[in-house]
């Protein structure tokens, strides 16, 4: 159990701070941090006579003041699992990102992608004798799109399934293959980065259907097997 504070004064006052803000003034401390834990680990090495690693101690246990409440309930708020240790490694990601990403703010969004693809999974649903050209017409109907044109809807749902244009789906395609290719790197495997690459566009349509299955099972329809 790790319970005194780093040497040092630390004032990290949120007040009138944004989140980039508030992290931009935490990292300033970081290395402190990470000194101070390092050192601790050393003390238990010497007072218990044992090698102790940083990945041995209990972060779930309540005596543990690093795992503390806003960080349970990051983890709440993004439907993962604190006690999954790759839970961990995702969440940090999708901070990083979240904050290290320099991208122009765009009408359309990874969001709105995924919005647009379920709406016509729906209507496809609905309708599965209808054609491409009347699912884009019903489509361009519909409230949210009516000011958009048909036109530009079928350009945005090309983008929509494609992991280039749409943040997400390029976000979950990766994140799927990325354990296969680090299996491939720790057992160098020859030329399987390759064959990982070419499973790219089998898990681009996986992830769409299944946001088709999810917009139908959300408008109590089943879509036919696929």
């Amino acid at each position: 159990m790790l319970t005194s504070q780093p040497t040092g004064e630390m004032s990290m006052s949120s007040e009138g701070r944004n989140a980039s803000d508030r992290l931009k003034q935490l990292f300033e401390y970081a290395p402190e941090l990470a000194e101070y834990i390092e050192v601790s680990i050393c003390n238990i090495e010497a007072q218990f006579d044992r090698q102790t690693k940083l990945s041995d101690l209990d972060w779930m246990s309540p005596d543990n003041f690093y795992l503390m409440d806003y960080i349970k309930e990051a983890f709440a708020d993004a439907g993962l699992d604190v006690r999954v240790p790759w839970h961990w490694r995702l969440l940090l990601h999708l901070f990083a990102r979240a904050h290290y990403l320099k991208t122009k703010p765009r009408k359309w969004s990874g969001t709105s992608y995924f919005r647009l693809l379920q709406a016509e999974a729906a209507i496809r649903a609905k309708h599965p004798d209808m054609s491409s050209s009347q699912v884009l017409a019903k489509l361009a109907r519909l409230p949210r799109y009516r000011k958009i044109g048909t036109e530009q809807l079928r350009k945005m749902l090309r983008h929509a399934k494609d992991p280039n244009k749409n943040e997400i789906l390029d976000l979950i395609v990766a994140s799927a293959l990325q354990p296969l290719r680090e299996f491939g790197d720790k057992h160098k495997l020859p030329d399987f980065d390759k064959l990982v690459s070419a499973l790219k566009p089998a898990f681009v349509k996986h992830v769409i259907d299944n946001n088709a299955k999810l917009a139908a099972s959300r408008a109590g329809l089943i879509l036919p097997a696929s």
